[in-house]
């Protein structure tokens, strides 16, 4: 589709997201050319981005699970510390119960 057809078809795309109506040469020819563009369409593409982009995200879920358990062990000798502090040490550090 070049640039003219391209422009004629999305001028009735947009008369039918507004439902207004069209005539039966005018749908045929809308109808045509979502086909055409469907067809066109790579839905596929090039899997090597897909590729790249799924091992970022892999890498990403085992640096966050790194980082929880990281979080988890800070967690406990938080816990563990302040366990040991006075009550008055715990007011100067404004640690709540």
């Amino acid at each position: 589709m070049n640039d003219s057809q391209y422009q004629h078809w999305w001028e009735l795309h947009l008369r039918t997201c507004r439902n207004e109506p069209l005539s039966d040469a005018e749908r045929s020819a809308y109808e045509s050319g979502l086909r055409e563009m469907h067809d066109e369409e790579e839905l596929a593409g090039d899997l090597s981005s897909l590729q790249e982009v799924r091992e970022a995200v892999a890498t990403l879920d085992a640096k966050c699970n790194e980082l929880l358990e990281r979080r988890g062990e800070l967690k406990a000798d938080v816990a563990r510390l302040e366990a040991g502090l006075s009550d008055e040490e715990r007011r100067r550090l404004g640690i709540q119960d």
